[in-house]
């Protein structure tokens, strides 16, 4: 490297430094794209890809220049040259892909995109390696240069992702997401659904469960007990399901999970509720002993949980706005309600919706659109015309389908399972 690119890269590393400052308490998802479009532009790449790893998969989390429909999609830990630099935590420069054994091609067949080249990038925080960037196809290849220069500034970029899940988005008691950074994992899990192209259905199954008057275990037995007890059911709730299923705490004893089903499995939905009731039923025979603070006497105490659950078929809302046609419909049901009652029966068989279940999500949608006008002075057609905002708008009723499903299980006697119909 001569004189001259030293002082550019270490111009480069200054000012990326410096920009990724402002990302500090930023929204994850915009500290991701700049990232993956600096290296991009850095290097002179492309296309590129950010991955970041996930239990024992790797998620797309963004995607430029190249088929932007791979955002969400997952891949094996194993899998591609991706999974060799993650498994081995080196960087890989690859002019020649075609002559690489680890490169998938599997994406490429799929999109249409020819990678000719590539540089993989590790991502690393704190000796762990929590992702990787993926540039392609630069014109005359990639150089020693491109690779120092992006190894420069990663380390900065995986220390920030790492501040943001530690400190911005767990729940330091029980190691879940909070609520705020599971509604935005939700979020991305819907948008992924709502963009999906293949020909089986996917399907979001969400649950919201809370344990059945926890408040007795803090008071008759403190809150240091009451905290054993949230951390060994939410324990017990992790080895339960799939690593890849998302885990949050919603508030005090409330938690929420979801389960992503992108591929072809038309079994997918009764196997959830029947792993659902049997954590159910564990968890009642899970036994815990505690000093009771008024006695001074050591007691067993068993812990009964309540469950709602609601798939995403089951919520109109997200069918009626997966098209502009349903923003047109909302729209003109807010302006007049009576004109839209002959257009029932077109969009029935648009949407596969009965007229009731049309109807009462168009007046969900109104009223959470309402809450969000009030609060941030936008109208609906803004809202709705808002793609983030939109999302934002459906997660927020998903949950709600979610917290009505736990209502219904709680005043059916507790320690119950209910799956929300619309």
């Amino acid at each position: 490297m001569n004189i001259e690119d030293k002082l550019n890269l270490e111009n480069h590393t200054k000012t990326t430094l410096m920009e990724l400052f402002d990302y500090l308490d930023t929204d994850i998802r915009n500290l991701i794209k700049y990232m993956n479009l600096k290296c991009k532009d850095m290097t002179g790449a492309d296309a590129a890809s950010l991955f970041i790893k996930e239990g024992n998969e790797l998620i797309f989390k963004d995607v430029i220049g190249g088929e932007e429909g791979l955002v969400g999609k997952r891949l094996s830990i194993n899998q591609g040259i991706v999974g060799k630099v993650i498994t081995e935590g080196k960087t890989d420069l690859c002019n020649e892909v075609k002559k690489n054994p680890y490169h998938l091609g599997l994406f490429d067949s799929q999109t249409g995109y020819k990678t000719k080249n590539m540089l993989t990038i590790p991502i690393k925080a704190n000796g762990d390696i929590i992702g990787a960037i993926q540039l392609l196809n630069k014109k005359n290849g990639f150089t020693e240069v491109d690779k120092i220069k992006i190894e420069e500034i990663i380390p900065a970029f995986g220390k920030l992702i790492q501040y943001h899940d530690n400190f911005l988005g767990i729940d330091e008691l029980t190691g879940l997401f909070r609520k705020k950074t599971f509604k935005e994992k939700l979020k991305n899990e819907l948008e992924t659904l709502l963009n999906f192209r293949a020909t089986n259905t996917p399907e979001i199954v969400l649950t919201m469960y809370d344990l059945d008057h926890f408040k007795r275990i803090n008071d008759n037995y403190g809150h240091l007990n009451g905290d054993e007890v949230l951390r060994k059911t939410t324990e017990l709730s992790k080895n339960s399901f799939r690593s890849r299923d998302l885990h949050g705490r919603f508030g005090g004893e409330e938690f929420l999970i979801s389960f992503a089903n992108f591929d072809n499995s038309s079994k997918f939905y009764k196997g959830i509720i029947n792993k659902l009731d049997q954590y159910r039923i564990n968890l009642s025979k899970t036994n815990f002993y505690f000093k009771n603070i008024h006695t001074g006497k050591e007691e067993k105490v068993n812990i009964n949980t309540s469950i709602g659950v609601v798939s995403s078929f089951e919520v109109p809302e997200i069918r009626i706005l997966k098209g502009k046609s349903g923003q047109v419909l909302i729209n003109k049901y807010v302006k007049n309600k009576l004109k839209i009652i002959p257009l029932l029966e077109i969009y029935s068989k648009f949407t596969g919706l009965k007229n009731g279940q049309i109807l009462y999500g168009l007046e969900s949608i109104k009223d959470q659109a309402e809450i969000y006008s009030k609060e941030i002075n936008k109208n609906l057609t803004d809202i709705l015309n808002d793609e983030d905002l939109k999302m934002n708008l459906l997660t927020d009723i998903f949950i709600k389908r979610a917290d009505e499903a736990l209502y219904k299980a709680k005043t059916n006697g507790r320690n119950q399972l209910r799956i929300y119909n619309s």
